[in-house]
């Protein structure tokens, strides 16, 4: 009898077990389904899976012939003309907007673009940009990289606000709404302040291939005096092309009218490169000025211009440099 009412019992159970296994199953089932809308992670704890690009394809590397970077009121385009690197600066001051162009240092360039082949690991963050959540890439300080190449080709990064871990920054890449972050190295590239890009010597090296021979001679005239130097590749020679100017002149307030002295330097094949330097007068306005801008300019007694095309620049030099110049020349 015992055994008869056991085995009913057990049969009782069967669908007590079997319901309870598919409200089990059911659960499990929900469960995945959900998980499956939720966005898988990386191990490295970011939300999607990262995917890999470069900024510039390595089989255009030689062809790039234009970099410019625009930032605030600050545009600056870098130029590849037959060889030669210029910077193209325009910027707001007082008297309103005003514009340079400058010989750019090749080293920086070239560094610059090598870092762009670099592989970037990218995080897509947001599909939709709005200035309630703009990741400072519709901002003032949002910087803006863009590139051409010589077969047409061209490129546009927007670099914004830096996240809360202050390793990555927050992107756009050409003209998709679409916000990735980064840890990408931005540093060099977020410069568009000439002095970051200008060739630092006072006669350009970037104008030069072999510095002792590409210079045919050099004029100069100063207080009446005029003598012709020809480079032999002796110590003073070195001296004078490891001479360097200071930051980017933008006014010439406060210098004399007339050049103190007047540098003429012949490259092969007819070249010509003028550099006419200017005294600050004691007391000028632009003194006062400049004496607020840091000591390297507060101790520049000179500038330096050059309007021989396509450049047309001005630099600060100090006193003891041009000393050092004239002191080459005899004078």
């Amino acid at each position: 009898m015992k055994n008869k009412i056991h085995f009913f019992n057990s049969i009782a159970a069967e669908p007590k077990k079997r319901t309870t296994f598919l409200l089990v199953t059911t659960v499990l089932l929900g469960i995945l389904y959900i998980a499956s809308f939720i966005p898988s992670r990386a191990k490295n704890g970011h939300s999607p899976v990262p995917s890999e690009t470069v900024f510039l394809n390595k089989k255009y590397a030689d062809s790039v012939v234009a970099l410019e970077i625009s930032k605030n009121d600050t545009v600056l385009s870098i130029l590849q003309d037959g060889g030669l690197w210029t910077g193209a600066v325009r910027y707001a001051t007082e008297q309103g907007e005003s514009s340079a162009v400058f010989p750019v240092d090749k080293t920086v360039v070239r560094r610059i673009i090598q870092n762009l082949q670099k592989t970037v690991t990218l995080y897509k963050v947001s599909e939709k940009l709005s200035r309630e959540n703009s990741y400072g890439l519709m901002q003032e300080n949002s910087v803006t990289i863009s590139y051409r190449t010589n077969e047409g080709v061209t490129a546009k990064i927007t670099v914004g606000n830096e996240d809360f871990s202050r390793r990555f920054r927050y992107i756009q890449i050409g003209e998709a709404n679409v916000i990735y972050k980064t840890d990408f190295e931005f540093a060099e590239l977020l410069h568009a302040e000439s002095q970051f890009w200008y060739d630092p010597y006072v006669i350009p090296r970037s104008l030069l291939s072999a510095p002792y021979t590409d210079i045919q001679k050099i004029r100069i005239t100063a207080g009446g005096t005029k003598k012709t130097y020809v480079p032999k590749g002796t110590a003073a020679d070195a001296k004078l092309l490891e001479l360097r100017h200071g930051a980017v002149s933008t006014s010439k307030e406060g210098y004399s009218d007339e050049p103190v002295s007047v540098m003429e330097i012949e490259f092969g094949q007819g070249e010509f490169l003028t550099l006419s330097f200017y005294q600050r007068i004691s007391g000028g306005a632009h003194e006062k000025k400049e004496k607020n801008l840091g000591s390297e300019n507060a101790l520049s007694d000179y500038i330096i211009r050059c309007h021989s095309k396509p450049l047309d620049y001005a630099f600060h030099i100090s006193s003891w440099t041009y000393a050092k110049i004239m002191e080459t020349f005899g004078l």
